[in-house]
């Protein structure tokens, strides 16, 4: 690829000097002496034409003025004048000048080996050091890691494409927690939810294929404007229309925010990281410096290390996720600490305060959602969709 880049920067070099030139003529001065006329560049062809038509070099001080004469300079076009004192302009021709350039053999010498060089096959960056196969899944790109995974491209032997995860660590109780997650999750199949493919251990390491969608996250789409409450009503009712499927399922999410929810060619939203967030939950809570990232969008109950036994704590993030997408910032702000006070004890602030008209409906909803009690909740995601349309 270098060898390609510095070839073209060689190529544009020599057209620059061609363009430079070709814009400043030569200027010829011829000068009256007493055997005729001279010529100031001594590699001037002087042509004078016989009486026979033909043009034939002649020594230019044996001009007479007035005599009809061609002057010929290499890499200059021919200039037919009547011969007399005064100063010509010689043009340069393009492409003589160009060939004459020393960048353009160098350029055209580096692109002709990047081209006919032998290249090793691509390898994506950021793989496994040594290990670009997992079961049957061959990986291809490394699409992005966080404090428990890290997620990659990969590609079937039917062809393909997933999002395949691979969990870092995992205890034996991880492990049976994982498998038993991963296969409600294969259950479920609703277009608001990415898929969960297939699961398993590869080289003691846990990993889990999920539908790959190429968009991007929610957090693409959050500013500090805020989006248009039309929108905003659009995906939160997509949200609340897979967490309803989820939900009468038994399967809770638990770290719903925008950076697990992907929005497909239509820019719809759909939920992921099913059961593999549930599984990491307990893990999540136990590190401090595990939660960076998520406790934004933490329900009270999970701060406390309630049992969650509903999707109460999905709809407190729904409602975080409302209030950030309508005005531009989460309710609670600061470092760690203060978020996890604030969302513990502090009444978030109206969202109408931060962003001038705002609908009075929807900030009531989004306000119910962030009650700090589970049961001043909304009652289920359902509600949520009815409240929306």
């Amino acid at each position: 690829m270098w060898f390609s880049r510095i070839g073209l920067l060689f190529l544009l070099l020599a057209g620059l000097q061609v363009w430079h030139r070709c814009r400043h003529p030569l200027l010829l001065e011829l000068k009256e002496n007493e055997q005729g006329l001279s010529s100031s560049l001594p590699e001037l062809r002087v042509l004078s034409r016989r009486d026979s038509g033909q043009w034939v070099q002649v020594d230019s001080n044996t001009l007479k003025p007035d005599a009809f004469v061609r002057l010929q300079l290499a890499g200059y076009s021919t200039l037919e004048v009547s011969a007399q004192p005064g100063t010509f302009p010689l043009w340069p021709i393009p492409g003589q000048v160009l060939f004459e350039n020393p960048w353009i053999y160098a350029g055209l010498a580096l692109l002709a080996w990047s081209w006919v060089r032998p290249t090793p096959e691509h390898q994506p960056d950021d793989l496994l050091p040594a290990q670009t196969q997992v079961a049957s899944y061959r990986l291809l790109q490394h699409l992005g890691e966080g404090v428990q995974a890290e997620v990659f491209l990969a590609e079937s032997d039917s062809g393909m494409k997933v999002a395949l995860k691979l969990i870092k660590q995992a205890d034996p109780e991880f492990k049976k927690r994982f498998e038993r997650e991963a296969e409600l999750c294969s259950r479920l199949d609703h277009p608001r939810v990415v898929r969960t493919l297939a699961w398993g251990e590869f080289e003691g390491r846990l990993w889990m294929a999920q539908s790959y969608l190429p968009g991007q996250t929610l957090r693409g789409w959050v500013n500090e404007r805020g989006l248009h409450p039309s929108e905003v009503r659009r995906l939160l009712a997509q949200l609340a229309e897979g967490l309803d499927y989820a939900h009468r399922r038994g399967v809770f999410h638990r770290d719903l925010k925008p950076d697990n929810i992907l929005l497909n060619a239509r820019g719809q939203a759909v939920i992921g990281d099913f059961g593999l967030a549930r599984c990491l939950d307990m893990q999540t809570m136990t590190r401090a410096d595990q939660v960076l990232g998520s406790p934004a969008y933490m329900a009270p109950e999970q701060i406390q290390g309630q049992k969650i036994t509903s999707g109460s704590c999905d709809l407190y993030a729904l409602g975080v996720i409302g209030f950030e997408l309508l005005v531009g910032q989460p309710p609670f702000g600061g470092e760690l600490m203060e978020v996890l006070m604030a969302h513990l004890s502090t009444p978030p602030p109206r969202p109408s305060s931060l962003r001038e008209g705002t609908p009075g409906n929807l900030e009531e909803l989004i306000l119910r959602l962030l009650e700090k009690d589970p049961a001043r909740r909304p009652a289920s995601a359902e509600w949520v969709m009815a409240a929306l349309r």
